[in-house]
This record gives structure tokens, sequence and C-alpha cells, in this order.
């Protein structure tokens, strides 16, 4: 069934380490603005649910690698609706790529927190109508601008290596002068101990700082801390948001950011903040700070659209699937379609719609603010539940109101047409009940099969366009009648990438890795990796071909190049000599009898402790690894046997 055995309208997925941090926030939010009924599980493993599941009509992941495994382990999740929240790429957490795929794909929508990694997964092969992109919140009520001048520099965080926390230290050991906060949860406030800055391994030499000052709190002091501050610094090598971005610009707090995660997107240099390159020379960041505290501008400007509330409601929303335009729903078993309108009264969907055993049956039809549900069609076909009966009384209602009743002829496919919905019973979640009338004498079996939907379509106009007069519905009988439904079916076909300004290659999830340059893209890091797309008609062997150089200081210090090819459950490694600073094709060849799409390749410079410690010339400042121009793949020819040629 799709409703009998749900308790919930909607249960919310975490790793218990996400009890009381942001992630939990962010599913409490959406939970709250629902309107429904729901439950948060929490899962002491990241590649099982340890905790029962209940039954629900939807299920909220808020991280991938658990939705991953949960729905390889548990197939009763596909008779439900799915979404989970992508924070950021990480292939680390014991799934493969393609597994990782096919799971999204299996999903209803996957939200992330900033553009750019929506744009990395479509890249690698989920549809961009299934990816929804919201910023992170905070509440405008408590995080409230004020006047800057206390000269107050705030870290704001949890412990993460990817925060940098060296660099961080570094910084605050480089300005004596300054007065800096490094603002953090309370142990009593987060259920996983390891997001507490003790874990860091010069925590001692933090404490020793003159001038920072430790404030471990609890969430709800953080507005207060928050209001002391001037300028708040992040430079995180990898984010999904951050959050306290968000939280400082409604606090009127100067942000100096790397670019990562959304700062982009909510940070114009020298306008409302500085952005950074994650690998930002100490110098430099110590500028854009000084910077930073003598600008006088105000930065709250657009913040208020970001609150929490906002957040919750953009979700929980989508999560409707509101209609829009001219729609046609679908209600057969391989239409994702109907398990998100349907509710009470209905059998779960077969392969031409889904049966209704209840004398009353419910489906939702959400539409968006400003518009109106103006005419709805509807084809089914009646049972032979009904016996004896010739006929079969059907009432439509919306929200309530009755629209129109008609008679409907036993085992008929039929067509119900309501030319004009009133729209003084329109509302932005519109219940539309299905009434069967005739007498339940009439009825045989235990469970009987009343009338099969297969298709709603409708109409949606401006609410403020003139109606139409005719309102009682119009019956349309039709015999054999056939309803078909495309879809449409996209192949990744792509063998060769090209990194450099404006290239596709660029847009692939990526790690470790400076902006795109017109001569292809610097690793920043002594590892860096790329996630890529490539062709399942290769072959069961395929060449991969890796052009690019590395950077004149790693040549001298014979250095070696690793590539590593994995597709999640095999990898490929191949090492190769650096001694040239000229462009290179490196080739790696790898087994894919699986016939997997999509691998992840890592770069890997040995005998260097991390890209900060090579040299640079003059013209180049930055810090830089491997210079990546070019992916591509190629099959691998099955060598010919002997007697092949003489042939």
């Amino acid at each position: 069934m799709v409703d009998q055995e749900a308790a919930f309208d909607i249960a919310f997925v975490m790793h218990i380490s996400a009890r009381g941090w942001i992630l939990e926030k962010i599913c409490r939010e959406i939970a709250e603005e629902s309107g429904g009924t729901f439950t948060f599980v929490y899962s002491e493993r990241n590649d099982s649910i340890t905790s029962t599941i209940p039954r629900a009509r939807a299920y909220f992941f808020a991280h991938y690698a658990l939705y991953t495994h949960a729905l390889a382990k548990h197939p009763e999740l596909h008779s439900a609706s799915l979404f989970v929240w992508f924070t950021h790429p990480d292939f680390s957490k014991g799934i493969g790529i393609d597994d990782l795929v096919f799971a999204l794909q299996q999903a209803d929508l996957i939200f992330t927190a900033n553009s750019g990694h929506g744009a990395a997964l479509s890249v690698i092969g989920i549809s961009k109508k299934n990816i929804r992109t919201f910023y992170g919140g905070a509440d405008p009520q408590n995080f409230r601008p004020h006047s800057r001048g206390r000269g107050k520099v705030a870290f704001v965080g949890a412990y993460y290596e990817r925060k940098q926390p060296d660099r961080m230290l570094q910084v605050m050991q480089a300005m004596p002068e300054t007065s800096f906060l490094l603002l953090g949860p309370s142990p009593e406030s987060v259920e996983n101990k390891g997001l507490l800055w003790a874990n860091y391994s010069r925590y001692t030499e933090l404490q020793n700082l003159k001038n920072l000052e430790i404030a471990e709190v609890d969430y709800s002091q953080y507005p207060a801390q928050f209001a002391r501050a001037d300028v708040y610094v992040s430079l995180s090598n990898l984010e999904g948001g951050p959050i306290p971005l968000i939280e400082a610009l409604m606090a009127n707090v100067v942000p100096v950011v790397t670019r990562t995660g959304f700062c982009e997107e909510l940070v114009t240099h020298g306008k409302n903040g500085f952005l950074l390159e994650t690998d930002a020379p100490i110098t430099e960041i110590i500028n854009a700070i000084r910077a930073a505290l003598q600008f006088k501008g105000d930065v709250t400007h657009g913040s208020a659209d970001w609150s929490w509330r906002a957040f919750g409601e953009h979700i929980s929303w989508e999560m409707c699937f509101p209609l829009r335009n001219d729609f046609a729903i679908a209600f057969g078993r391989s239409e994702k379609g109907a398990r998100r309108y349907l509710r009470e009264g209905w059998d779960s969907p077969e392969s031409k719609g889904a049966w209704q055993f209840a004398p009353s049956a419910m489906v939702l039809l959400p539409i968006q603010d400003g518009q109106r549900l103006s005419e709805l069609k509807m084809l089914f076909r009646s049972g032979s539940a009904f016996g004896a009966a010739e006929s079969v009384e059907v009432q439509l209602r919306l929200n309530g109101e009755v629209l129109g009743t008609s008679k409907v002829r036993a085992n008929r496919q039929c067509e119900l047409v309501v030319g004009s919905v009133p729209p003084s019973i329109n509302d932005r979640v519109n219940h539309l009940s299905i009434e069967v009338l005739t007498p339940t004498s009439l009825l045989e079996g235990e469970v009987p099969r009343l009338l099969r939907l297969e298709r709603i379509e409708g109409k949606i106009s401006p609410a403020d366009e003139p109606t139409r007069t005719q309102t009682q519905p119009i019956l349309n009988l039709e015999q054999n009648r056939v309803i078909t439904h495309e879809t449409e079916t996209e192949e990744f076909v792509a063998t060769e990438f090209i990194f450099g300004t404006g290239k596709f290659g660029s847009e692939l999830p990526a790690s470790c890795w400076n902006e795109p340059e017109e001569s292809g893209v610097w690793s920043n890091q002594a590892e860096a990796t790329v996630v890529v797309p490539f062709s399942s008609d290769l072959g069961s062997k395929v060449r991969m071909l890796v052009e690019g150089r590395t950077y004149e200081p790693v040549r001298t210090r014979n250095a070696s190049l690793a590539i590593v090819v994995s597709n999640g459950s095999t990898e490929s490694v191949a090492e190769f000599s650096v001694n040239t600073a000229d462009c290179v094709t490196y080739e790696v060849e790898f087994d894919n009898a699986a016939r997997r799409r999509i691998v992840q390749v890592r770069l890997s410079l040995s005998n260097i402790f991390s890209p900060s410690d090579l040299g640079t010339d003059p013209e180049d400042s930055r810090k830089l690894g491997f210079l990546l121009r070019r992916i591509a793949f190629e099959p691998v020819m099955p060598s010919p046997r002997t007697a092949d040629l003489f042939v």
C-alpha cells in the first residue's frame, strides 16, 4: 500500500554525529515547514542504517553516502519519494562512483548548497531537472546588523582539517596586534566530539596565543558573539556553505573567505567582502583581513532573504512537486510521479495505473503562488468489482467542494473532464477527492478494485485570468483507448575533456585545484582528484590519456607522478618519472569489464609535503603542482592471435 502502513509523511535520516549540528538544523527547518508528520532516524554507521526505518511516504537523507548504502540494502525505499542533501563531493565513503550516481538517479530530488555542486552532479549524469540549489540560512531575528569598530576578527565553525587550522594559526601568529575570536561548538551541544577544537593537534598553541579568545558555546549564544566581531574569516579548502558566512552578512560582519562552497555566489570581492584562493599566501590573507577591518560599507544587503524559515519553506515546497502550466501526471508503476501525489485510498501503482480500493481516495495537486488550477481531465478505468451493477456513480471534490457527479459503466475506460474549475475553491495545495457513491453492498471481494487512475491532465493559469462558465464535468465513454507516456533518456558518450577557462572539463567534480586558466587547471595540493564520465562503448579494457605538465620546482626535486584510476571497486595505478617541464601525455590502462561509465582520477606528486613547500618564480607567486590540460579515453584493442597474423 502507498499509505496504509505509512506512519509519517516524511522521515529524516542522518548519521548520529549530525545531532546538535548543522545537518540536523537543516532537517528540522525543512520538517517544521513541511506541515506534515515527520520523524528523525539516527544511524551509528554510514554504510548501513542501524536504526529501524519507519514506514513513510518520503525519506530525506542528510548525506548521500548514507542514502546510497540504504537504498542498496533496503529496496522497500523505492516505493516512497526519496530526497537527498548533497553537501560537497567526497568519494571516500566506501561507495563506488557509479553506485553513487546510480543511487542519485533514483532520487526524486537532490538538494545542493551551491550551484557549483549542482553543475558538477549534472556533468556526471544526474538530470538537471532533479537538482535544486538552496543556500543555507540563519535567523535574521537573532543575527541583527550592528555597527563595526571593535576590531575583532572571528573564525567560526567546528574543527575539521579542511578548515585549514594550520593556516589559521599562522595568520594569528603573524598579526599579534589584532584581536581574534575562535567560535566553536560546546561539548554539550554536539553528539560528535570530534567536532571540538581540542582535537586539533596544535590546540595548545592556540590556547597560548595572547591575541586569541576561544569561545566554545551553545549555538544560541552565537548571535551575541557575532555582535562583537568586525570581520569573519574562512580559509576552508572545501565547503558546501559555509553557513557562518550568512550569519556574518546578516550581522554586518565583513567576510574574508576562500573561493569554495557558495562564497563566490554571496560575496562580490570589494563590494561586500573579500575573496581568496584556497591556497592564498599568508601575506595575501593578512592584507585582506586588514582591508576588511578598514571597510566602511554595509554588507547586509540581501541577507534577510537567506533566513532558515525561507530555506525550509523553499525545500519543503519543492518536495511537494508543484505543478506548472499544462501538466500531465501518469500513475503507472514506471512513473515516479504516482507516489508524489497519491494519498489515502490507493493501492501501490501497477503497470497501467493505481487502483482505488476505498470509497474515497485523495490526490494532491500543489501549484505555485499566484496561480490557480483552471481545468482538469482524468483518465481511468472502472473495475469489475461492482458485480451486476451496470453503472457506477463517481463524484469529484476539490478542497471539499463538489465539482460534479457522473455515472460510469463498469469495467470501462473513461475520461472525466472539468472544463472550468471555480477559482474560489482553489488553494496552494489542492486536495482532489475521487468518491465512489455506489452502495458498498454491490462490491465484491475483500479488497475491491474500484477505479484505476491512469492519468491526470490539467491547466494552470494566472490567478487573475478570467474563468469560463462551464463548471459541470463532461463524461466521455471510450473503450480500448491507449495512453502512452514517452520519457527522454540521455546517454553520455563523451570520450575527451579539455581543462581550461570555459571548457567543459573544468565543470567536473574535483578537489584540490585552482581556478581554470586558458592553458588548463593547476593542482594546489600534492594530491588532486577529478571525477570523469566516459562512454561505456569503449569495451572492457580502456586506455586513459592524461595530458599535462608539472611545475618546474617539482621537476628539480626528482619527483614522480602517480596516476590512480578508480571505478569504486578496482584501481589501476601507473607511476611516471618527472624529468621535463614540457607537456606530456601519460597513458594508464584499466579494466572495465563491468562497463562502468565513471572513474575517479587521482594525480599524486611524490617527495613533497605540499605545494606550499615548492619554490616559485617571480612571474607566478602561486604554489603550483600539476597542470592538467586534457583527459581522453580510447579502447584497447585485443592483441591478435598468432594464427591471425598469417591470414
